[in-house]
């Protein structure tokens, strides 16, 4: 028995089951009650479930749904057994959409299986619902630009290209390489969400080094990837992260998101180059010392 708590939160809806909990089913050893969701309860429903969930007949068994663990009450998550679901890894997605479209003879390149994989976050229901909109949308063949168009996305090569000249502080590229973006209908939020990505990649690839392993960038992005990371201190990437974060919280609330977007960017262009705090205490010693002499 299948319940939906997003639509159905009350009290009233906890109580039905629980007037008929006693009742055992006559084909089968156990009576399962599934309520996805759970986390849509209110508090008085989950008062009222307190004291079935603590004895609970031998007949019946509950499974509760949700991905908002914490929302849901101490009280109630002490008398359940917890099972955490984990993402599924990338190549494994892109696996499965693969044996899909060849099942189904659809026709596909490696690099819009990988978007795909990559918007999913390690769901692979996302991904498959992504997967049956991109058939439709592409006529059945797919392609990188489909999913890009479909989704509003924006290609992790640009991402590249747009941060690479972003550290090299060429303001006026940044600028023009915004509108033509801009221009093609993608996102502003996904502009920024691309940057954050690449400076994720980056940070990461750094500190793991020969042992960061990334499966949505081609050889050829990941070649860039790794001569951008080369050029970067962990400290000037932890700073543009910072600024990134920033750009992401004022654009929800600016009345102009474009503006903001370009202004953003240009202060992470005047801040990337600049020296991490270890660099100009340094300065400031050898100036010390160059005073003394």
């Amino acid at each position: 028995i299948e319940m939906d708590a997003a639509s159905r939160t009350g009290v009233a809806d906890v109580r039905e089951i629980i007037d008929n909990i006693d009742y055992k089913t006559v084909y089968a050893r156990f009576k399962v009650y599934i309520i996805d969701e759970v986390h849509m309860l209110s508090n008085s429903a989950f008062n009222a479930l307190l004291k079935t969930l603590e004895e609970p007949p031998a007949h019946v068994k509950f499974i509760f749904a949700t991905t908002e663990i914490l929302k849901i009450p101490t009280t109630i998550i002490s008398r359940c057994q917890r099972f955490d679901l984990e993402r599924i890894n990338n190549h494994l997605i892109i696996n499965h959409l693969s044996d899909v479209c060849i099942k189904e003879k659809i026709s596909f390149s490696e690099s819009a299986l990988r978007m795909i994989s990559d918007v999913s976050e390690g769901s692979i229901r996302d991904a498959l619902s992504i997967l049956d909109q991109a058939i439709i949308y592409s006529d059945g063949k797919l392609e990188a630009n489909h999913i890009i168009e479909m989704l509003g996305l924006l290609n992790q090569n640009r991402s590249l290209e747009l941060f690479e000249i972003i550290i090299e502080q060429k303001n006026s590229e940044i600028l023009t390489e915004l509108e033509e973006e801009i221009k093609d209908g993608i996102d502003p939020f996904s502009i920024v969400n691309g940057l954050m990505d690449i400076n994720w990649k980056l940070m990461v690839s750094k500190i793991k080094k020969e042992k960061f392993i990334i499966y949505d960038l081609s050889d050829d992005n990941l070649d860039l990837l790794q001569n951008l990371s080369k050029k970067m201190s962990i400290g000037i990437l932890s700073r543009c992260w910072q600024i990134l974060l920033k750009i992401h919280e004022e654009m929800k609330y600016a009345p102009d998101i474009l503006s903001t977007l370009q202004m953003g960017l240009l202060r992470l262009s005047f801040f990337s180059n600049s020296p991490d705090h270890t660099e100009f205490l340094n300065f400031l010693e050898n100036s010390k010392n160059l005073v003394k002499e």
